[in-house]
């Protein structure tokens, strides 16, 4: 019997806003104390689950994916909840700084987004094989 995949989803707060990423409809039911029914009821009929939130399969607008501001040299410079504050920040049009971080070009002249912390690989050759240098 072949194990099923758990969606993520997304609890979102009366004004759009992703307020949560939960893995199953079990781990939001606990988290809200409500019963698992009541949870995947509010799901299946698109209704207002205790007058506050909606739930979802598929995420907002306004998700909490962090994103990282780069320098276009790749050194860190901020970390914000989501696009949309990054856009903000710089003062930068929303659909530009999305296509910037999906095709991992600069923005700006001076700007790199990524979803992912910058990691600086020192790279060490030691290893190499000292076999040409004894010929």
């Amino acid at each position: 019997m072949q194990k099923s995949k758990i969606k993520p989803i997304y609890l979102i707060g009366l004004n759009g806003d992703c307020l949560g990423i939960y893995n199953g409809l079990k781990e939001l039911s606990e988290s809200l104390n409500l019963s698992f029914h009541t949870v995947s009821a509010s799901l299946r009929r698109k209704t207002c689950l205790m007058g506050k939130y909606f739930v979802s399969v598929t995420a907002p607008l306004k998700t909490l994916r962090p994103v990282y501001l780069l320098t276009n040299k790749g050194e860190y410079i901020k970390l914000f909840k989501n696009i949309e504050e990054v856009s903000k920040e710089i003062n930068g049009k929303l659909p530009t700084v999305k296509n910037a971080l999906k095709k991992g070009t600069c923005l700006m002249g001076k700007y790199f987004l990524s979803y992912h912390f910058p990691v600086k690989l020192k790279i060490d050759n030691s290893w190499k094989s000292t076999k040409n240098k004894e010929k």
